[in-house]
This record gives structure tokens, C-alpha cells and sequence, in this order.
């Protein structure tokens, strides 16, 4: 075999755990991109599999990657609901009705946003926003042109301003 290829039945097998899993066709291909790599890495050793075959320890080796995966799309999914919770939604963006809190509250809860939004800098305020669109932060620091770093680094400021101005996201 070829260096940096895989063997088609790997790459059957991935296919079809992820599908099992329930990974729909875009989250599928990009899972898959991500697999492949690890697969390719991946040097299976009879002798130190304690009697398991090469698919069995793959097999593992797949699951394993993949609930990594969910768990971190998970993550990312509930830090978005989160900030969408706190900012409020998008301009032209309906509140479902399972988003309905009462208006009083709600309306407190947008001027609280409002207030801290507004002492912020162009550029925090601009994190802030990218954020509550579900922008990755490597994205996000890509198309502003400045590091990841500095990135986390305005995240954890804007969340120390919401933190005392009594808003916890």
C-alpha cells in the first residue's frame, strides 16, 4: 500500500460506523476527512492487541474518534445556544416558542446586553457578534486577521465584562 492512502475496506468501515452514529452527509464528509488521517497513522500490532484483529482495534479506534467529535460539536452547539440566549437573537431572527421567557425579563436581559455591548471596542464587539453567528473561533480570528489567541483572549475579557455586569454565559 501506497503511503498517505487507505485500504477500501477502512475506509467502508468508517463510512459506516459514522452513518450509524448517525452522522448526516455534511458532518459525514468533514468526520471522514478527519478519520481518514488518523486511520492512515494508524499501525496496527498483533502482538500488542491482546488477541483482537486489525478490525476489531479500528473499529475502536473510529468510535472512539467519532464520539470525540459529537461531544465537541456538542460543546460548540451549547456555547452558541448559550451566547444566543444572553445576546438575544439575530436582527431579523424569530425567538422560538420553546425561546419564550417573559418580556419584562427579556427586556431587562437585552438592556443588560445592550449596556455591556456598548463599552466595548469595535473589535470586541465584533467577536461578540461572530459568536453568537456559531463562528469558530479559527475562523473568527482568520477573517479579522489577528491569532486565535488574541481571540480567546477577547473572549475571556467580553465574558469577565458580562460576568459583572451580573450576566453569566
Amino acid at each position: 500500500m501506497r503511503q498517505g492512502t487507505i485500504e477500501k475496506w477502512k475506509s467502508d468501515l468508517i463510512l459506516e460506523i459514522a452513518r450509524r452514529k448517525g452522522f448526516k452527509r455534511d458532518d459525514l464528509d468533514d468526520a471522514y476527512q478527519q478519520l481518514v488521517l488518523i486511520v492512515i497513522e494508524f499501525d496496527f500490532d498483533a502482538t500488542h492487541n491482546s488477541g483482537a484483529s486489525e478490525r476489531t482495534a479500528l473499529t475502536s479506534l473510529i468510535v472512539n474518534q467519532l464520539n470525540m467529535i459529537m461531544r465537541s460539536e456538542g460543546r460548540r452547539r451549547n456555547h452558541v445556544q448559550k451566547i444566543r440566549r444572553v445576546c438575544g437573537p439575530g436582527q431579523y431572527e424569530p425567538l422560538s416558542s420553546g425561546e419564550h421567557m417573559s418580556y419584562e425579563r427579556e427586556f431587562e436581559l437585552g438592556i443588560d446586553v445592550r449596556t455591556v455591548v456598548s463599552r466595548v471596542s469595535n473589535l470586541e464587539r465584533a467577536v461578540c457578534e461572530a459568536l453568537a453567528q456559531g463562528t469558530p473561533r479559527y475562523a473568527l480570528a482568520k477573517n479579522l486577521g489577528i491569532s486565535r489567541y488574541e481571540v480567546d483572549r477577547i473572549v475571556d475579557g467580553l465574558r469577565e465584562q458580562f460576568a459583572n455586569a451580573g450576566l453569566d454565559i
